[in-house]
């Protein structure tokens, strides 16, 4: 779990703000804002304002890690209802696959690509990380791509040829099997563990790394209340 974490599906308001004696105010004049107690934001500025250069390079760093090994079989999420009928048998089901209680599995149809070159997460200090390699195949379209991109894209041009673009966020349409459990899950999962890893090792203090552990646990409990929950109501 990721202890920095904003929303970036909610509404988000920009604050001009103006470093004056050393503390942050509103760019025109009279006061800041009352703000929410425990609001998560960002404070965007130019590198040289920052006074303290050692704040500068873990920030910045940046580090390249193996997110998956060659040979590793992905799935690509096509919309089910944008799969044309002639390629329902290219394609494979939510039925096909264990995705565990991922919402949303059953609207969508998906391709197989397997990676022929490793695929590498590079980690930006606070930025998201990026995805860079992950050459790939797609053996039913007997197609190579240099990148899950290109890939998706091939793969949407062909069973999605009514959308108008054929691009889509890898992170969260490209699914890899988890060795343990042997679910499906989103790439965005693998890289928010990975970006959890970073934040401890290179930014949070010991207290916030027990106030993240502590959050975890909790976490953790609830979810597995909530199958617990779900598996009772299912029972015959």
């Amino acid at each position: 779990m990721k202890f920095f974490k904003s929303a970036p599906e909610e509404a988000t308001v920009t604050i001009p703000i103006k470093i004056v004696d050393g503390k942050i105010t509103y760019f025109y004049e009279g006061p800041m804002p009352t703000l929410q107690e425990g609001a998560i934001g960002e404070l965007t500025l130019p590198q040289y304002a920052v006074l303290d250069k050692d704040w500068i390079a873990p920030l910045r760093e940046e580090k390249k890690v193996c997110l998956l090994e060659p040979e590793t079989i992905l799935m690509l999420a096509m919309r089910i209802q944008r799969v044309q009928f002639e390629f329902h048998d290219e394609v494979e089901t939510f039925k096909d696959l264990d995705f565990g209680r991922h919402i949303g599995a059953a609207n969508y149809r998906f391709v197989p690509v397997v990676l022929t070159k490793p695929l590498n997460l590079i980690l930006r200090g606070t930025k998201r990380a990026i995805l860079s390699g992950g050459q790939c195949r797609l053996p039913k379209m007997k197609l190579t791509a240099t990148s899950l991109n290109q890939a998706y894209t091939f793969a949407s041009t062909k069973y999605e040829p009514e959308r108008q673009s054929h691009t889509g966020n890898v992170f969260q349409h490209v699914f890899y099997s988890g060795k343990q459990e042997g679910k499906w899950w989103p790439l965005e999962t693998l890289r928010g563990q990975h970006e959890a890893q970073y934040e401890a090792e290179k930014l949070l203090s010991q207290k916030q790394l027990a106030e993240m552990r502590v959050r975890e646990a909790e976490y953790e409990k609830r979810k597995a209340k909530q199958e617990m929950s779900l598996e009772l109501f299912e029972r015959p």
